[in-house]
């Protein structure tokens, strides 16, 4: 479920970054590199930011929507709900990493993200052990959510690591503090949206499939609607165009 988002905007925008980046290095312009994948990553967290925070709100009446039925009873339903909930923590960062990659192999560097990747494969599995003996013995969530939770902190340490060997290659990759503010302002409007939107949906779930599915839809259309809407609003036309073209390329 997580892949879905990440599938839809990350993959599209890696795949329209690569171009941009391999013609700005291979013409010495790495300060322009840097700055394109700065405001690219903005961008990109103004979708997944949103995404992530719908997925972790609404584990419990995604999961009851889909599995919810036959031998999948409430237990496997809190069960799943916890797991989903600290992947969907992860997906800002596997999503960053996605469009990171791309500008080490325009700097013809394949094995720096191999290398961190490796890396963080080993953090995860000492993560693993760690974070799911924690929640056995404190009881503060379903073990299974130690995984899940390990792979999200994985995930965030390898785009730290890649993002700090890139800033040593082409220098800082900042984003205009206007695009920093509008992903500010969206993040509110998602957060805030979904304070009013959780209870009537967690409801409709547990009512039945369709109320769930239509309830469960008009809450994705508000909060993306509304926080895209506030992005867009405060972040100016390039981040409408900047997104329209995520969204032209994820349709391809």
């Amino acid at each position: 479920m997580t892949q879905v988002p990440q599938g839809i905007f990350a993959v599209a925008l890696a795949t329209a970054l690569l171009p941009t980046l391999s013609r700005q290095t291979a013409m010495g312009r790495l300060e322009d590199a840097g700055k394109t994948l700065g405001y690219s990553t903005v961008i990109l967290f103004g979708v997944m930011i949103p995404a992530s925070m719908f997925m972790m709100v609404m584990a419990r009446p995604v999961i009851t929507l889909v599995f919810a039925r036959g031998a999948f009873g409430e237990g496997s339903v809190e069960m799943t709900a916890a797991a989903l909930r600290y992947y969907s923590l992860g997906m800002v960062f596997f999503s960053a990493v996605r469009i990171t990659a791309p500008v080490f192999y325009s700097l013809k560097d394949t094995r720096t993200p191999v290398k961190a990747s490796v890396l963080c494969m080993g953090l995860n599995i000492i993560l693993n052990i760690l974070f799911t003996w924690f929640f056995l013995k404190t009881r503060l969530e379903k073990p299974l959510a130690g995984l899940s939770l390990a792979s999200s902190a994985a995930g965030a340490v390898n785009f730290m690591l890649l993002r700090r060997r890139l800033r040593g290659r082409i220098g800082p990759t900042a984003a205009p503090a206007r695009v920093w503010f509008a992903l500010a302002a969206g993040s509110i409007a998602a957060a805030l949206a979904l304070a009013l939107l959780r209870g009537p949906t967690t409801e409709a779930a547990a009512r039945g499939v369709w109320h769930g599915a239509g309830m469960l839809a008009l809450s994705a259309a508000t909060v993306f609607g509304l926080s895209l809407g506030v992005f867009v609003l405060f972040g100016g036309a390039r981040v409408k165009d900047s997104l329209a073209g995520m969204v032209r390329r994820g349709r391809r």
